[in-house]
């Protein structure tokens, strides 16, 4: 991605629940740059939360 393309980024926010009853795994919300002109992701960061959290 170049700079001119950033600024046409829509940032979506992909993550799951998981318990430890079910061996959690999940370390955060995977947040992601979706080009808008060419559909391309650009991962950005994981958010770790602790607790429970409903988006």
């Amino acid at each position: 991605m170049n700079v001119d393309s950033q600024k046409k980024c829509i940032y979506a926010y992909v993550g799951r629940r998981t318990t430890k009853e079910r061996n959690a795994r999940g370390l955060g919300i995977n947040v992601y740059c979706v080009d808008s002109v060419t559909g391309m992701l650009l991962f950005i960061a994981i958010l770790s939360l602790k607790g429970d959290l409903l988006c």
